[in-house]
């Protein structure tokens, strides 16, 4: 049985019932433990699919079925978003207390834990985010990556077995962005189901398996190998860009030098051409 299922799902915005629907069809199954990336062009529908797999919004056609609960059962949709935890573009978005040891403390705290088990729970959140030293930092004194990692921990203390990233290093410099990328990797390696919503090409590497959405519906449900063998001009019928370091590489294999299929970054391309003796 799948983790997540989404069934013949239809959905338009209700504030715009006369549009057009802004996803169709969409059938999708996520195992429990898997790390999933899902991409696709501006208003292909990636943030609207995610919204959908946590009950914050539900859909005009189809099911979607969390864990075994339905979103559209108004008695298990607290259950359904303390399974599935959700991680905004923007971390301001999601920040409310004063002190960083308040913000993570929110969620156990809404659940009416005890006093002892909401303390382990922050203590083990920020020890996982590495923000035990900022407990009593005020979040905006915090970096962008660190808000990031806040939004993330406030999430964990609330012990979800999936956590989906809504382009979640969108708005970061690139140092904060490894930062948040790294973390993003050993929570899936510790069992948590990791659904990743990206423009970036290059992050869906990190996953197992990726979801390309195009104009509301899934186009490629393929691996990220699969995905960067696509020719530069497959990919743009979907909207889908390249990164340099792909372009790099297919404009060499049309020069005639073979390159193994599992290259795909910069690192990874200069150690082919100039392996270490």
């Amino acid at each position: 049985m799948s983790f997540i299922d989404l069934q013949n799902i239809d959905f338009r915005y209700p504030e715009e019932p006369d549009e057009q629907l802004v996803l169709k069809g969409i059938s999708l199954s996520i195992q429990k433990g898997e790390f999933l990336s899902i991409i696709g062009a501006n208003s292909s529908g990636k943030s609207t699919l995610g919204r959908l797999m946590n009950a914050l919004y539900l859909p005009v056609k189809g099911t979607v079925i969390v864990n075994g609960m339905n979103t559209l059962d108004e008695e298990k949709v607290f259950d359904i978003r303390k399974t599935v935890g959700m991680i905004f573009q923007n971390p301001d978005n999601q920040i409310v207390a004063t002190t960083v040891e308040e913000e993570v403390a929110f969620g156990p705290e809404n659940l009416c834990l005890p006093n002892k088990e909401i303390r382990k729970r922050v203590d083990e959140a920020m020890d996982l985010t590495g923000l035990k030293p900022y407990a009593q930092t005020p979040p905006h004194l915090l970096s962008g990556g660190q808000k990031q990692l806040l939004a993330i921990a406030s999430v964990l203390s609330m012990k979800p077995s999936c956590m989906i990233f809504d382009e979640p290093t969108s708005l970061l410099d690139p140092k904060s962005r490894k930062m948040v990328v790294k973390k993003i990797v050993e929570l899936n390696q510790q069992g948590i189901t990791i659904v990743l919503i990206t423009h970036r090409m290059e992050e869906v590497l990190l996953s197992k398996r990726v979801i390309v959405l195009y104009e509301g519906q899934i186009v490629k449900d393929m691996t990220p190998g699969e995905l960067f063998q696509m020719t530069e001009q497959d990919l743009n019928k979907i909207k889908l860009y390249p990164p340099e370091i792909i372009k790099i590489i297919s404009r060499m294999k049309q020069e005639g030098m073979e390159i193994p299929p599992h290259i795909y970054s910069t690192s990874d391309l200069v150690s082919f051409i100039c392996p270490s003796k």
